[in-house]
C-alpha cells in the first residue's frame, strides 16, 4: 500500500530523462552515506583497539593457551560448580527483564510527552 499521491514529498517524474536523473541523484547519495558510515566505523574501531591497547599480534601468541584451554580444560566438561551458577544467571535474567520494563515505560513517558504536542483531540475546530 503506497502514499497516495498528495501526499508525496517529491514531485511526479513524467519521463525517463528525469527518473533516470533522480535515480543516479538517490544512488549518489547512498553511497556518500555509505562512505561516512564506513570511516565512522573504522574510526571507532580503530579508537576502540588504541583505548584497549589491542595487539593483533599478541593474540597470535596466545594462541597456544587458547588451543589448550579448548581442547584439554573445557573437555569433559566438569558439572560441579554449576550449582554456584545458577543464582547469579537467574539474577541476570531478572535484572534485564526489569530493566526492559522500565526502559519501556521510560521511552513510552517520553513519547507521549512528546506527542501531546500534535494532539490534535484538543483542537476546538475539530468537531
Amino acid at each position: 500500500m503506497g502514499l497516495p499521491v498528495e501526499k508525496l514529498d517529491t514531485p511526479l517524474l513524467h519521463n525517463e530523462k528525469d527518473l533516470y536523473a533522480e535515480l543516479k541523484k538517490r544512488k549518489k547519495l547512498l553511497m556518500k552515506n555509505r562512505m561516512i558510515i564506513w570511516t565512522i566505523l573504522v574510526v571507532m574501531i580503530t579508537w576502540g583497539w588504541i583505548g584497549t591497547g589491542f595487539n593483533i599480534f599478541s593474540l597470535f601468541q596466545g594462541i597456544s593457551n587458547i588451543a589448550s584451554f579448548i581442547l584439554f580444560d573445557m573437555f569433559p566438561p566438569d558439572f560441579s560448580a554449576v550449582s554456584g551458577y545458577i543464582q547469579p544467571a537467574l539474577q541476570t535474567i531478572y535484572m534485564s527483564f526489569v530493566g526492559m520494563v522500565f526502559f519501556r515505560y521510560f521511552v513510552d513517558l517520553f513519547w507521549g510527552i512528546g506527542s501531546k504536542k500534535y494532539d490534535v483531540s484538543s483542537n476546538s475546530s475539530v468537531s
